[in-house]
């Protein structure tokens, strides 16, 4: 008895897989090194500070109109 959702084996899928293997392989390759670099990175002085910088500009400028919306709008007025 034959399935007839079977798929029939073309000529064209082994080629397929030839091709797919080592591309995905060097892809992880290539993304595992770029990970590396950009650890390697993270780790200098001079991207902790600029870190740092952006860090402090964003909560000074965001943190305390972000705390007034949400005691404004969330908390009861019993409570403020």
């Amino acid at each position: 008895m034959s399935d007839s959702s079977a798929r029939p084996v073309d000529s064209k899928t082994p080629r397929v897989l030839l091709r797919a293997i080592p591309l995905s392989l060097s892809s992880a390759i290539v993304a595992l090194l770029l990970f590396g670099w950009l650890a390697e990175e993270v780790l200098e002085p001079g991207t902790t500070r600029f870190d740092d910088s952006v860090r402090a500009l964003a909560l000074e400028e965001v943190l305390l109109p972000a705390v007034l919306i949400f005691l404004t709008s969330f908390c009861p007025k019993q409570a403020l």
